[in-house]
């Protein structure tokens, strides 16, 4: 009597996928393993992650946080390793997981560098600064947090004196 198959096993025998490995020659070869070994460079490159935007309510509780222990500590801004443990007491939490003192580091210098960016913009354009929601907000919580930057860019805006001058096809141009 011939040993039976489960019905299970049976359909995942019929269906079970094969991997072709195209080389460099012109021969093929199949194979039903999950696992394809060679140097390839379509087979031995990694995937990239999907790309995970940070939530602007984050980005808040960030710079409020940098505000917060920068008024407890004399104007001095805090070191990344204090601000992530103040981060991580905090209720509610942030929304990103699995946060380290490097990536809060490079989150902290990338909206320094935006903030810079929209206060000369803000300064030069009389005032007028961000249209996107999210930038308004972000750099309204961030007069606080830097607020030395801030006196710099308006202080270099009004020494160079250049304003922004908007043309008929909806750019902008530096006028004097």
């Amino acid at each position: 009597m011939a040993p039976t198959i489960p019905p299970l096993a049976r359909a995942q025998q019929r269906h079970s996928p094969s991997i072709i490995v195209i080389s460099s020659s012109s021969s093929s070869s199949s194979s039903s393993s999950s696992s394809v070994s060679g140097d390839d460079e379509a087979t031995s490159r990694l995937r990239r992650g999907p790309y995970r935007r940070w939530a602007v309510d984050d980005e808040i509780k960030i710079v409020d946080t940098i505000a917060a222990l920068r008024r407890e500590n004399m104007g001095h801004p805090p070191a990344a390793a204090v601000l992530l443990r103040a981060l991580q007491a905090a209720r509610p939490p942030l929304l990103r997981r699995g946060l380290d003192a490097s990536a809060l580091s490079q989150k902290v210098y990338n909206l320094k560098k935006k903030f810079i960016s929209a206060a000369k913009a803000a300064a030069t354009n009389g005032g007028k600064c961000l249209r996107n929601k999210r930038n308004k907000a972000l750099y309204k919580h961030s007069k606080e947090a830097w607020p030395k930057e801030l006196q710099q860019a308006t202080a270099a805006a009004a020494n160079n004196i250049v304003r922004r001058v908007r043309t008929s096809y909806g750019g902008t141009r530096v006028g004097f």
